[in-house]
């Protein structure tokens, strides 16, 4: 029965991904596709925003997870840290990108709450707070959804029972010995933890290198960075 429903889930998943992957290896050895690309004016600048936007949002939502992880283990507040995050979690990216545009657009509701009486603005002004050519709205997106998840993955290690009465040892023997506790926590619990948030940071990163659907609602537009291009060319009528 085991083999049956084994043998069931290849031939219904496995053997098209298979198929798919053989096409595009395929397509990888088309001489006139790469002499193409080589000719589009758009891609060298697409490429860079995404190497840009992807590494910048990583980095930041690394640290930004590690310093909001430091407060919780200090002050023993990591429930109250990890309140919130089930929300966060279940919003789904694209909606999360259309209400922070909302919000940080020129006409958005933070300018309109501020305007004129405190802005002097009658109109909005022409910043590019959402779709500026920098990617600068598409790194604070991502970094903003992508620190929830690294807390809740780091959070899934703090909690066992064979990790966390040791490092609040380790913790507390490192503060004996003349360390402050946010000291003792970045020399003593910090290298620990994070070799083990490789493959979560690992998802991050390509989240971050390949998303589409943020990228398009807050991202860059001209050019756009390399993934929102590449989906413009799947979607062109001229193969």
């Amino acid at each position: 029965m085991r083999r049956l429903a084994v043998a069931t889930l290849l031939v219904t998943a496995a053997l098209p991904l298979l198929a798919t992957a053989a096409l595009a290896l395929g397509a990888l050895f088309d001489a006139a596709a790469w002499q193409a690309l080589a000719q589009d004016p758009q891609w060298p600048r697409a490429l860079g925003l995404s190497v840009w936007t992807g590494l910048a949002s990583t980095t930041l939502a690394w640290w930004g997870a590690a310093a909001l992880l430091a407060q919780g283990f200090v002050r023993h507040s990591l429930a109250l840290l990890l309140r919130g995050l089930p929300v966060m979690l279940a919003t789904p990216h694209a909606a999360f990108a259309i209400g922070l545009a909302f919000l940080l657009a020129p006409s958005g509701w933070l300018l309109r709450a501020l305007s004129p009486w405190l802005t002097g603005f009658e109109f909005p002004p022409p910043w590019p707070t959402t779709q500026d050519p920098w990617g600068l709205g598409l790194i604070a997106t991502l970094t903003a959804k992508e620190i929830p998840f690294l807390l809740w993955t780091a959070a899934t290690q703090l909690q066992r029972d064979d990790l966390r009465p040791r490092w609040r040892a380790e913790h507390a023997l490192a503060q004996t010995l003349g360390y402050g506790p946010q000291r003792a926590w970045w020399r003593v619990v910090w290298p620990q933890l994070a070799p083990r948030l490789f493959w979560p940071l690992l998802a991050v990163l390509a989240y971050g290198l390949t998303v589409v659907d943020v990228a398009l609602v807050i991202g860059p537009a001209s050019p756009p960075t390399l993934a929102v291009l590449a989906w413009q060319w799947l979607q062109d009528a001229d193969l």
